[in-house]
């Protein structure tokens, strides 16, 4: 390039590189004078879009007219011939036109700029800390520069010592000014290649733009932007100056990026007689919270001019929070000389009603988008997460933004983890693993009694080296963390009680919390209850309301889920030491659930967006989308579909009740048929008059019902149950209901006549969801007895033969209309399978017809969502996700809460 002509510019020596492109030293030899100019990078000077906007940016910023600031002459675009030589595209200094023969063979853009010799406050820091007033005439005209820009309404966002020079006259000159937001992107899809200076990003909300030591906690979040971002910056800078160190370090740039949002800065390092008003200066500008920073640079100007007039007396202070005060992690400010002074002045004693108060710890508050989340749990010390997903299981350092997957833990649900932090527990496959935290293999801990990990499961690993846990659809068991035979310790009432839920271990090993699934009005998840030294104790109850996920805090609370009234995360106070509730619950936060808490006072919980928020789709064989049907909505993704395929029934919620309404597909038209609450699984009589459904809200276990469709009458009792089947003469009814073990049987019941319920299947394993052949002489059902969920299909009603169809697990058998196959779920995918029933069963291979979207959340027992199928086979009815923002999985991580929390 040296000695090369662009344009009239003639190259002289290279200045430099980075991520917004090479900067050269040349000459103009139009002007006679010396600029620096700089080659845009590729991706902005092939984007035709791109550099239209960057062609108005840098007509705005070429318009900033100010000592402190670099000059921006022009943008000037050069060609570059075939025959290597470069070349003006325009017209060239003479007025003389250029060779036309010459093709360009690709064009070179770039930023004629102001030279600034000298040297960046960067390789003046390397030379170690600069003294205060040398920092102090530094500070002021950075921060006029500042000032000039943002009244001009154009913000810098990327200020760091590399950016600032100063000339040998002790004259700065800030660079690059909104030179960051000209380099945007036009997707979202910029990759952060030159780390740790993250340059020539994008500032869109989700992608982290800056250098990472001197981005705000927005800009680490990716989150939109405004001047206060360069306040922070300037904080920084202004830190660094003085401490002749960075104030957020790490060795990566997602170390960086935990620091800025979780630690302050060592104020150990400032020096000893830093002037206490400029100490505030920083605690200002380095506020975490944009809207309680420095609002406005004149005001850290107008305080730097002060402090470097003399004006630093401590009277005119008033007490505040700043840099200097104790932290909660143990960094300490000092406020070096300030209470020896006072003391000298104004006696000990006086002195102290002018010590700065100690400051609360900063609340930081963000979102980790995590697609298809299901369950989150915090690591004892507040320092990861794990979690699972529809997949699989990943950990998540709070101090790294990248997770680490663990291998073989497909199908996971609600882990957990030991009490070190080391080990991770959960349930899969019928079984309990332990898998350790750095991605070993894992080991199987025993078999799960009666069924699978449920998403009402959870478990707690005590300090004595045993693990209780429930299933979710069993008691309290207890099994050693080294693997054994699981032990029964505690039963639910099976009078009162269907089965324990969402265990959670109470502190120093004292017990576990649980929650209690009651039968009776409501039939809710509403007591919470404790397991201690053997002994069961009921502590908190909420009629009618569905109590979940219980954790322990250390501020003496209980958090729990509740809904459907007030909704969100609520606590009550609790005494570990008499194990009973000491006041009134109140909600710490709606729209949220699954709510884990640390030592430290960090707390993560997945937010209520989170929800079954769908729509309903007709796919074809192949999982193309043919039509979408009714609005979005939160639904239970169980559709049934009407004999002659005009209807839909589906559970849906209104007012946070779950009830049945009916879709009229030719209408476009959507009608409610139950308003009790806890309505769902409805099916379709086979003449289309009638809807069957269980009640969740009956005076015993669930009950079956059967209400006109048009929601005339009062629904007809049938008798306790679920997964309702009824044959296509309408004279049977299969269906699903409840042992006295905990487990679940097939049953049946002829319709036409008054004789009892016969049970078709009984064993030790589940049973669920019978599904009558077209000619009532087969039933299809799912069992767990081989350690997972496969799909079989036996005799009806002799019960005799037993016919394996899924081969890889499968859920929700659903017949063609002419029996001659059989779909069922396996996972997110939809399989078919050949049926032949004479002269005797014989069954084809399981075919994958599609992979449907995954819809983000379990239903209970960890099943993957149900469908519909059309008569003929060749349409699907599913839920599907909804493609908007607003309903992404996330978990919300809120460090120091524990002091938002006091404030309530």
């Amino acid at each position: 390039m040296i000695g090369s002509q662009l344009s009239h510019f003639r190259i002289t020596d290279e200045l430099g590189a980075g991520g917004m492109g090479e900067v050269w030293r040349a000459d103009d030899t139009k002007l006679g004078r010396e600029v620096a100019v700089k080659l845009l990078p590729q991706e902005v000077a092939g984007d035709p879009e791109r550099l239209a906007r960057f062609q108005r940016e840098a007509k705005m910023l070429a318009s900033l007219n100010h000592a402190n600031i670099a000059t921006l002459y022009g943008l000037e675009q050069v060609q570059l011939p075939d025959n290597g030589h470069l070349q003006s595209s325009s017209s060239s200094a003479d007025g003389e036109a250029s060779n036309a023969d010459e093709r360009p063979a690709q064009p070179i853009h770039m930023l004629v700029m102001e030279l600034v010799d000298g040297e960046t406050v960067a390789e003046r820091i390397s030379r170690g800390a600069i003294p205060i007033e040398e920092t102090l005439e530094i500070a002021r005209q950075i921060a006029e520069a500042l000032e000039a820009a943002h009244e001009a309404g154009i913000v810098h966002r990327d200020l760091k010592p590399a950016n600032v020079k100063i000339t040998p006259s002790g004259q700065v000159k800030v660079l690059d000014f909104g030179l960051a937001k000209a380099y945007e992107p036009t997707t979202d899809q910029a990759a952060l290649t030159h780390s740790p200076t993250l340059t020539a990003h994008m500032t869109a909300a989700g992608v982290v733009l800056g250098t990472a030591a001197y981005m705000s906690p927005e800009q680490a979040r990716g989150v939109e932007v405004d001047k206060r971002a360069d306040i922070w910056a300037f904080g920084c800078v202004l830190y660094e100056m003085l401490a002749g160190q960075q104030a957020f370090r790490g060795d990566t740039v997602s170390d960086v990026m935990a620091s800025i949002l979780k630690e302050e800065p060592d104020g150990d390092a400032l020096p000893a007689n830093t002037p206490p008003r400029l100490r505030r200066v920083l605690d200002r500008c380095l506020t975490k919270q944009p809207r309680q920073r420095l609002h406005d640079i004149a005001d850290a100007r107008i305080e730097i001019e002060e402090v470097a007039a003399g004006k630093d007396d401590l009277l005119d202070r008033a007490p505040s929070a700043a840099i200097g005060a104790p932290e909660a992690h143990g960094r300490r400010w000092l406020v070096a000389g300030t209470i020896g002074l006072a003391a000298l002045l104004l006696g000990l004693g006086f002195g102290r009603m002018f010590a700065p108060n100690p400051p609360s710890p900063q609340v930081v508050k963000f979102d980790l988008n995590i697609p298809d989340v299901r369950s989150a749990s915090l690591s004892p010390d507040g320092s990861r997460i794990v979690y699972a997903t529809g997949d699989a299981l990943a950990v998540r350092d709070l101090g790294n933004l990248d997770p680490r997957g663990l291998p073989e833990t497909d199908g996971a649900l609600r882990p957990f983890w030991s009490p070190d932090g080391e080990w991770i527990v959960y349930g899969a496959r019928g079984k309990l693993w332990k898998i350790d935290a750095q991605g070993n293999p894992p080991t199987m801990i025993c078999e799960l009694p009666e069924g699978d990990w449920s998403s009402g499961a959870g478990a707690a690993w005590l300090p004595d080296g045993s693990i209780i846990f429930t299933t979710g659809n069993t008691g309290l068991y207890r099994v050693s963390a080294q693997g054994g035979d699981p032990k029964l310790v505690l039963e639910p009432d099976t009078d009162h009680e269907l089965d324990f839920h969402d265990v959670q271990p109470l502190p120093e090993g004292r017990g576990v919390l649980f929650v209690v699934h009651r039968t009776g009005e409501g039939a809710s998840y509403d007591t919470i209850s404790v397991y201690v030294d053997g002994e069961r104790h009921d502590v908190f109850q909420i009629e009618g309301q569905d109590i979940q996920d219980p954790a322990y805090s250390p501020t003496g609370h209980i958090l729990y889920n509740r809904r459907p009234n007030n909704p969100g995360i609520w606590a009550v106070p609790f005494s570990v030491t008499d194990m009973t509730t000491t006041g009134e619950p109140f909600r710490v936060t709606e729209g949220a659930t699954l709510p884990t808490v640390s030592s430290n006072g960090t707390v993560v919980y997945i937010p209520q967006s989170n929800a079954r928020v769908g729509q309903m789709a007709w796919v074809d064989r192949n999982g193309g989308v043919l039509e979408t049907l009714g609005e979005p909505h939160e639904l239970y993704p169980m559709p049934a579909l009407s004999p002659d395929g005009n209807r839909v029934a589906v559970c849906a919620v209104e007012g946070s009740q779950w009830d049945v309404w009916i879709h009229e597909l030719s209408r476009g038209t959507r009608t409610r048929l139950t308003f009790n609450g806890d309505a769902n699984d409805a099916v379709w009589t086979p003449d289309g008059t009638a809807l069957i459904y269980y009640d969740g809200n009956s005076t015993t276990d669930f009950v079956l019902k059967r209400r006109p469709a048009d929601g005339t009458g009062e629904p007809e009792e049938l008798g306790p149950g679920w997964f309702p089947s009824p044959s296509s003469d309408g004279r049977y009814l299969a269906y699903t209901r409840r042992t006295e073990g905990g487990t679940s049987d097939l049953w049946y019941m002829d319709l036409e006549s008054d004789g009892e319920p016969s049970q078709f299947l009984a064993t030790d394993a589940y049973e669920f969801f019978p599904r009558l052949s077209p000619d009532g002489r087969y039933i299809a059902y799912v069992s767990n007895e081989s350690g997972r969920q496969e799909v079989y299909i036996k005799r009806f009603p002799s019960g005799e033969g037993k016919w394996q169809v899924s081969v890889d697990g499968g859920v929700w058998p659903q017949w063609s209309a002419d029996g001659a196959r059989l779909f069922f779920a396996g996972g997110d995918d939809i399989l078919e399978v050949d049926v032949t029933v004479e002269p005797t069963i014989r069954l084809g291979t399981p075919r994958t017809l599609f992979t449907r979207r995954s819809f983000g959340y379990p239903m209970p027992a960890g099943l993957p969502p149900g469908f519909a199928v059309s008569a003929d086979g060749d349409r699907f009815l599913v839920v599907q996700p909804v493609e908007d923002d607003s309903f992404d999985r996330s978990v919300t991580v809120v460090l120091n809460w524990f002091e938002e929390f006091r404030e309530r």
